[in-house]
């Protein structure tokens, strides 16, 4: 798919850039998930 309209290439750009930080936020969330179950498992 090629795209020549800026503007189309930004909101595409946006997109992913937003999606892209979603699931870095989840994995965060699931990294402290694991983590505090990990340090009740420990104590």
């Amino acid at each position: 798919m090629t795209v020549t309209d800026p503007d189309l290439v930004d909101e595409q750009l946006a997109a992913a850039l937003a999606g892209l930080s979603a699931a870095a936020d989840q994995l965060a969330a699931a990294i402290r998930e694991l983590t505090d179950t990990t340090k009740e498992k420990t104590t």
